[in-house]
C-alpha cells in the first residue's frame, strides 16, 4: 500500500472537506459517523464536527438527532451559512416547514451565494404550494450556479410555476 507523506500540519478548510467526502457519504456514512463522533468525545464543542454530523443525521432522517447537534453547533457559530442550512434540511424532515424556511432565508442572508440553500427552499415552497416565491427562489439558485447537478430541481420548479401561469413557451423553456 503507497503512503502519502505530507509535512507539517494539515490544515483543509471545512468546505475543501465536505467537497472531496460528498460523494462517498451515501456508501459510507456509518462510518463517517463514527469517525465524527470519536473525535467530537476528544473535542466535544468543535464548531465544524458538530455541523458536519449534524448534517449527516439529518440526511440519514435523523432530524432530533441532528437539530441537538446543530443548536450546540450554533452557539459557537452562529453565522455559519452551512449550519443554517443543515438546521433547514432538519426541521423540513420534520414538517416544521416554518421554521425550516427561515432556516433557508438565515443560510442565504449569510452567504447569498449558497445556491443549494435556495434550491431546497425553493422545493419546500412549491410543497407548500407557494409556486411564485418557488420559482423567484428557483430562479436565485440558478443564477448563481445555472449547471450545477443539484440545480435540475430548480428548472422543474419554474417550469411548473410557468404552466400554472398559463406560460407555457417559458415553461418549456426550462
Amino acid at each position: 500500500m503507497t503512503r502519502m507523506f505530507v509535512p507539517g500540519p494539515v490544515d483543509v478548510a471545512d468546505e475543501v472537506l465536505q467537497a472531496q467526502a460528498a460523494p462517498m457519504l451515501p456508501h459510507r456514512s456509518k462510518e463517517f459517523e463514527a469517525l465524527y463522533r470519536r473525535a467530537l468525545a476528544a473535542t466535544p464543542d468543535d464548531f465544524a464536527l458538530l455541523n458536519n454530523l449534524g448534517g449527516l443525521l439529518a440526511k440519514q432522517k435523523r432530524e432530533e438527532e441532528a437539530l441537538a447537534l446543530l443548536d450546540r453547533a450554533a452557539a459557537q457559530n452562529p453565522e455559519s451559512a452551512d449550519l443554517w442550512y443543515n438546521r433547514g434540511r432538519a426541521l423540513a424532515g420534520l414538517r416544521r416547514d416554518d421554521e425550516a424556511c427561515a432556516a433557508y432565508r438565515k443560510a442565504t442572508e449569510i452567504d447569498p451565494g449558497y445556491f443549494k440553500a435556495y434550491g431546497v427552499w425553493a422545493a419546500l415552497e412549491e410543497g407548500r404550494n407557494n409556486l411564485e416565491r418557488a420559482a423567484e427562489l428557483a430562479e436565485k439558485a440558478l443564477a448563481i450556479a445555472p449547471d450545477h447537478p443539484d440545480n435540475v430541481a430548480s428548472h422543474t420548479v419554474i417550469a411548473k410555476y410557468y404552466r400554472r401561469s398559463k406560460q407555457p413557451d417559458r415553461a418549456l423553456a426550462e
